[in-house]
């Protein structure tokens, strides 16, 4: 396994947003299986178009050694966005990709009324716009990972 140094992310390439994956005895540890990313926004009521422009920047897909360095040699560090949670106002709710067989996207809202099948993610950011949805909590699974 591999050894983190003293000065973990404060040398070249390393700054703001760019940590290490270290425990606090100095031990590179593996990538979870799933981790979580919370959002906060300014105001409980945003408009549509900060609604948007926040989509915008979430990604269904990501690699976590574009974030942490001295990852142990091996890992896999690729992520697929499995499901949101959001609110309005006082009401919360989420979506999951609930994959097809073939492995394509199948996003489904879960609601406090119903549970509807709504398609790709582009459909997703279009519902959370139009319906002043704004998104709290992000869950990415690793790409492979066996999780039940």
């Amino acid at each position: 396994s591999g050894h983190c140094d003293s000065g973990a992310g404060s040398g070249p390439g390393s700054g703001p947003g760019r940590g290490s994956a270290c425990g606090s005895e100095g031990t590179a540890r593996a990538p979870p299986a799933i981790f979580r990313l919370a959002l906060t926004w300014e105001s409980a009521e945003a408009q549509p178009e900060v609604i948007q422009e926040t989509m915008g920047n979430i990604s269904t897909s990501l690699d976590l050694a574009d974030v942490y360095q001295r990852l142990p040699a091996g890992s896999n560090t690729r992520y697929k966005l499995r499901s949101v949670m959001y609110y309005t106002g006082k009401h919360y709710g989420a979506f999951a990709d609930c994959e097809t067989a073939a492995g394509g996207e199948r996003w489904v809202l879960f609601d406090d009324n119903h549970v509807k099948e709504v398609g790709r993610w582009e459909a997703v950011v279009l519902m959370c716009r139009m319906g002043k949805k704004q998104i709290c909590t992000l869950l990415y699974q690793q790409e492979g990972a066996d999780v039940e």
